[in-house]
């Protein structure tokens, strides 16, 4: 038996659903925000999100909460990303 071709999620057809697509990209420029903070964090001991939102303020904390949960779902999906 042959392997499926790539599934494209906004084909109607496939019973796709465009919000899983917009989800994935919005989860991935979180964890590429994240990464560059922590890059900042290592090189310059610059923390970009507590200089734009306050140390350990509420918006901070926020960002960084959404940042994990987005490298989670990105760990998740990367095996269906990476297809």
């Amino acid at each position: 038996m042959l392997a499926k071709p790539y599934r494209h999620f906004d084909s109607p057809e496939e019973g796709g659903d465009r919000k899983v697509k917009w989800l994935d990209r919005i989860a991935m420029i979180l964890v590429i925000v994240g990464a560059l903070n922590w890059g900042l964090v290592g090189l310059a001991n610059i923390d970009l999100v507590a200089l734009i939102c306050g140390a350990m303020s509420i918006l901070s904390r926020i960002v960084y909460i959404l940042v994990g949960l987005s490298a989670i779902w990105v760990a998740v999906k990367s095996p269906a990303l990476l297809k």
